[in-house]
């Protein structure tokens, strides 16, 4: 049978610009305002007129003034920005910006906090200070380290004796930790990645370690363990997932949320000049802290903002964070695109300048990407302002699209009514099948299908009777989808049939196609694309397939029939299966 996908890319302007109206968004606009000034000093200054717009009202009038260049101090003192509900705000170590004199008096500022000793900000920054009427007082140590210690003696060493830990080199962490320690008090402390720089208050009970083993050492942890601490580790597979993990275990009591660069600005040094001043901004809204690729949107990233109900305020203009970035967040992509897509490759994929051309770049999991055309297994991308490719494989198609317009696809949930299929462990073959079913469907009609149930509800149906629904149907594409039975509790993984009655070729094609996504996106057991003599694969006349999505007699898989998000992935990859088989 003729694969038409091809053939969608062959299109009038007029129909073009039909596709383009007819797309919609399912996601949360996310509602974006940047705050931004002219450099570092200049975008932290207008954080504060964000925060503060009457000026400072605690009791003593105070802001917190850090080294611009220096983004540990600055970070350190999330939680003293919470505590004294002060701005923070950025100065070079010689001398004192006439735009930040100007903001302090608006402010109405009689104290201030200055972070690190004199190498850090030198006498005449505070001597001017001083001149300008301010009380100014010091808070620094040998070393970052021992001035975050300092930093947390002004509010209290632990917060209900629980303090946050994270490494003092590699920043990234501390900007997750930075939002949660402004909003709850909780103070940060610094250490390296082996071995711990400073002791800490014995107020300290509880550690909650930010980041993996590469960052902080299982060392650590024991050491902490030793001294009668309680440690829980928050980490992800990068800084992103890592802040996302954050960001979701501590409580926000705003409903904003706070975007900034996750990425240092720099390649020979860890700095985050627009980042490091949303402490206070993050206290004052109650606000979580997110981190984000500059120019790169994130799937989970979109997820989490569009979740939340308030405004997300961007740190930093176009070169800390890319208005396309802004853009795909809210998933508008360009007009001339095909589609839309995230990247599934677990270590992220190269981006090449032509197809088995030369690497350009590394997409990590979870960037959204706007396709423009496919050639053979490669999809052309935007990247970086260029064309770029991709091997489709690893790219998830997202959203409302038309790569299946034209084509008939029969899904046919097995069993049904009085035939329950197989039955173990609590489930019903029939009832996971149809739920798996009914996804698959809606998938298949965002990419355009016309999409034939054999069953939408609890009834039975012959299997001759359901090779005449996709006859009649004149369907392209036939897909069964089954769950599995074994005497042995210990089978178990998946498996994808086709049979060489009919459509031989294009059949094996098929199930060859959905069995690799199934397998590298659930990560089950690979049981292959074996022939089977199932009746509805055996008569059914269009390429065609019965799915084994697991064993429900199996433990293990059975537990995980029982939930929405593994039914889910695998409606998911037996779509992009689909898709990449008329690809």
């Amino acid at each position: 049978m003729l694969k038409k996908f091809a053939k969608l890319f062959i299109i009038s302007p007029i129909i073009l610009l039909a596709f383009t109206l007819l797309t919609h968004t399912t996601y949360a606009e996310i509602n974006f305002e940047r705050i931004s000034g002219d450099d570092r000093v200049n975008t932290a200054i207008e954080i504060s007129k964000k925060g503060w717009p009457n000026g400072v009202s605690n009791q003593e009038k105070t802001v917190i003034i850090a080294r611009a260049d220096h983004p540990a101090d600055a970070l350190s003192s999330a939680g003293l920005a919470g505590y004294k509900n002060s701005p923070i705000l950025l100065t070079f170590p010689n001398q004192l910006n006439s735009k930040l004199e100007t903001e302090l008096k608006r402010l109405k500022a009689e104290k201030v906090y200055l972070l690190g000793g004199e190498a850090a900000i030198s006498d005449n920054v505070s001597n001017r200070l001083a001149a300008m009427g301010m009380e100014v007082e010091r808070i620094s140590g040998d070393t970052r380290y021992e001035t975050a210690l300092a930093i947390n003696n002004k509010i209290g060493n632990a917060k209900d004796g629980h303090a946050l830990l994270v490494n003092g080199v590699t920043i990234a962490d501390a900007l997750s930790a930075s939002g949660v320690a402004a909003t709850t008090g909780l103070p940060v402390y610094l250490t390296t990645e082996k071995s711990l720089s400073v002791n800490l208050p014995s107020e300290v009970n509880e550690v909650t370690i930010i980041g993996g083993t590469s960052v902080i050492s299982d060392n650590i942890l024991k050491d902490l363990n030793t001294q009668g601490i309680k440690t829980n580790r928050l980490s992800g597979s990068n800084r992103f997932e890592t802040n996302l993990k954050v960001n979701n275990h501590f409580k926000f009591t705003g409903n904003d949320s706070i975007l900034v660069r996750g990425l240092s600005s720099s390649t020979n040094k860890e700095d985050y000049p627009d980042a490091v001043a949303a402490a206070g901004l993050s206290s004052q809204l109650g606000a979580p802290v997110v981190l984000t690729h500059p120019t790169q949107g994130q799937e989970d990233i979109r997820n989490y903002l569009g979740a939340r109900t308030g405004s997300t305020y961007v740190m930093g203009g176009e070169v800390a964070i890319a208005s396309v970035v802004l853009n795909h967040l809210n998933n508008v992509f360009s007009d001339d695109s095909v589609t839309n897509a995230t990247v599934n490759a677990k270590s992220g994929v190269n981006i090449r300048n032509a197809p088995n051309g030369t690497v350009q770049g590394n997409l990590s999991k979870g960037t959204l990407v706007e396709i423009h055309d496919f050639e053979g297994d490669w999809a052309k991308v935007r990247y970086n302002g260029n064309w770029g490719y991709v091997h489709s494989f690893y790219l998830s198609i997202k959203g409302d699209n038309h790569l299946l317009r034209g084509y008939t696809i029969v899904v046919d949930p097995g069993h049904g009514a009085h035939d329950s299929g197989a039955a173990a462990n609590g489930i019903k073959e029939k009832d996971v099948v149809l739920d798996i079913g009914l996804r698959l469907e809606k998938k298949l009609k965002s990419s355009g299908a016309n999409v034939v149930m054999t069953r939408r509800t609890d009834v039975f149906l012959t299997l001759s009777e359901r090779v005449q629904v996709a006859e009649k149907a004149n369907a392209d594409t036939f897909i069964s989808v089954h769950a599995n039975a074994n005497n042995s509790e210990k089978a178990n993984g998946i498996d994808t049939f086709h049979y060489g009655k009919y459509s031989k070729t294009e059949s094996e094609e098929l199930a060859k196609s959905i069995q690799k996504r199934l397998i590298y996106d659930t990560e089950a057991t690979d049981r292959g694309t074996p022939v089977g003599n199932f009746h509805v694969i055996r008569e059914s006349r269009m390429p065609s397939v019965l799915v084994e999505t697991g064993f429900i007699t199996n433990k293990a898989e059975a537990e995980k029939f029982k939930t929405s998000a593994y039914k889910e992935s695998v409606a998911e990859a037996v779509y992009q299966g689909i898709i990449d088989f008329h690809k």
